[in-house]
């Protein structure tokens, strides 16, 4: 009749049999290369094509959601008016905040310089 294992003696057999044998071990770094060729100091190794630069700044941003309601049902949470006030009582929040810590000895930062 052959005796059940619990979990933990049959975790400890399978430890047993991966460390019983007398092979070395490597490390994961004994086994990479070692013969990597570095490029020289000014040489070019990564270009990228200047047709898919981005300009930083853009003069005008104009966006119609019409696509995004079309194809996917997709409707905007904020009209103008309550975009504005979330972002008023955000910057309302930041300005409570400063003026908490620099009542309180502590330095900020000048976000608006």
């Amino acid at each position: 009749m052959v005796k059940p294992t619990t979990n933990h003696e049959q975790r400890t057999t399978n430890h047993e049999k991966r460390t019983s044998n007398n092979e070395p071990r490597t490390t994961n770094h004994e086994q990479r290369t070692t013969n990597i060729e570095l490029p020289e100091i000014g040489k070019e190794v990564l270009a990228v094509d200047p047709k898919y630069f981005r300009p930083t700044e853009v003069d005008l941003l104009i966006g119609d959601p019409t696509k995004a309601n079309t194809k996917l049902g997709w409707l905007p949470e904020h009209d103008l008016a309550s975009l504005v006030k979330d972002m008023m009582q955000s910057d309302f929040m930041l300005m409570k905040k400063d003026q908490f810590l620099k009542d309180n000895g502590f330095i900020t930062l000048n976000y608006f310089e």
